[in-house]
């Protein structure tokens, strides 16, 4: 595997309503091993409600 380097701010942006994702890895440099993705949610805005994923494990980090 190659490393990948991405400045702030860079990757893929997908917009869902409210809360702005910025896709920084999708799989494709892991061999499908580890995503990583930055949410930007404002104060009191919808989020999912709590479910489970049975393909992957997910965690976050909030800030």
């Amino acid at each position: 595997m190659n490393a990948v380097i991405l400045k702030a701010g860079e990757g893929r942006t997908i917009p869902l309503g409210p809360i702005h994702m910025l896709v920084q890895e999708d799989g494709t440099h892991t061999r499908g091993t580890l995503g990583l993705a930055e949410f930007k949610v404002a104060p009191h805005a919808p989020t999912p409600p709590p479910h489970i994923h049975h393909a992957h494990e997910e965690g976050f980090y909030i800030l």
